[in-house]
């Protein structure tokens, strides 16, 4: 798999430079966003040391619940949680800033090449002064500037209204409901892909395809990387209307063992078929409407998920082994309606709500209970 994805990039940079031939830098632009905002969540989190450091707390130690896939015997998978109970500890409050700087390089034939900078930042992290002391140094700072973006981009290639780019790069997909940049996020960090990505478009369709890489495994694994895989279609020939279908696909083939016995054990538990987890193959498609008429705007999407889910029901353990046979089968669906109004800066009035279908399998019945050979299954949901 990874051969032949390195293949397929090196062919995708190929195509990049082939119809190019020698480009000329024509213009240059700098640009560049600067974002600050002011949180204040009640009872959001449990009692941290720094914004960034919440410390899940137990609510439930694993012995109180035997033989359950969220539980352990001899209380080891207790029942955790970031959030604060009951306003017990402080409120969460931060002032944070985001610094985005970009240049923009556009050349002839059509190839744009852009690289962004970001720094995410929340105010008194990094302050260089010690007023007690009056000790004055440099900022205590490891991840201040990173490589948000950082794509070359080709346009109309072969003649066709195809565009390619490779890098990374952010990806928003319909309103980013499932895939997109975060930018809704309580804490805007950002989100980019590191991604190769086509697009055909024209007045009447457009439709993308992308591969990500979302970690890789190096050499620890000879296939042991997440990768995510998406095929998005657009029909726009409605006016101001947009019908949108997709498949998304993500490949999660980093190894699972609940033991490493020695062979004779291991080949019982081949008999047994336990402790036998499948790449975990996680397939979503959906359907999406959006659009405005007049000064009504709407938009809903519905998606379903399917496929094996080996990372997810190997955290269920009662006892030393996982689910190795949970598997996706989850629906979800957002719906939002908007209504603009005609009178000075144009305030907008919305109603929206998001449904995730999910499991909870940790009830068990006094039979599966006593049960020696009975094995609890995971809860697998709607996974976003």
């Amino acid at each position: 798999m990874k051969h032949l994805r390195l293949l397929g990039l090196g062919v995708a940079a190929a195509l990049v430079l082939l119809p190019c031939g020698y480009a000329e830098l024509q213009n240059v632009q700098v640009g560049g966003e600067l974002q600050i905002r002011a949180i204040y969540w009640h009872n959001a989190f449990n009692q941290t040391v720094a914004p960034a450091l919440v410390e899940p707390e137990v609510r439930w130690p694993g012995f109180f619940l035997p033989r359950r896939p969220i539980g352990d015997v001899i209380g080891g998978q207790s029942v955790t949680s970031f959030w604060d109970w009951d306003s017990r500890d402080s409120d969460f409050e931060v002032i944070e800033q985001r610094t985005r700087l970009n240049v923009n390089a556009e050349f002839t034939n059509e190839v744009r090449a852009f690289i962004e900078l970001e720094s995410y930042d929340v105010w008194g992290e990094d302050f260089r002064s010690n007023y007690v002391s009056g000790a004055d140094g440099r900022a205590v700072s490891t991840d201040d500037v990173e490589v948000y973006q950082a794509y070359i981009e080709a346009n109309d290639m072969f003649g066709m209204p195809v565009r390619m780019r490779i890098g990374r790069q952010e990806l928003v997909l319909g309103s980013g409901w499932l895939v997109g940049n975060n930018q809704s996020h309580p804490e805007f960090p950002g989100l980019s892909f590191d991604a190769a990505r086509f697009t055909y478009a024209t007045d009447q369709f457009s439709v993308d395809s992308f591969y990500a890489l979302l970690a890789e495994g190096g050499i620890a694994e000879q296939d042991g990387d997440i990768e995510l895989v998406g095929l998005y279609g657009s029909y726009t020939g409605l006016e101001n209307i947009s019908i949108d279908a997709y498949w998304l696909w993500l490949r999660d083939a980093r190894s699972l063992n609940d033991t490493n016995f020695v062979a004779p054990i291991e080949w019982l538990e081949d008999v047994f078929s336990i402790d036998d987890y499948d790449v975990t193959s996680l397939h979503t498609v959906g359907l999406r409407a959006a659009g405005t008429i007049g000064a009504l705007d709407f938009e809903a999407e519905a998606a379903y998920q399917f496929g094996d889910a080996g990372q997810v029901g190997f955290l269920f353990k009662p006892f030393t082994y996982g689910d190795d046979d949970a598997e996706f089968d989850a629906w979800a669906g957002t719906l939002e309606l908007g209504y603009t109004l005609d009178i000075a800066w144009t305030p907008r009035l919305y109603f929206g709500g998001a449904y995730f279908q999910g499991e909870d399998n940790r009830d068990l019945t006094f039979i599966e209970w006593a049960n020696p050979f009975y094995r609890p299954e995971a809860s697998v949901s709607f996974n976003r």
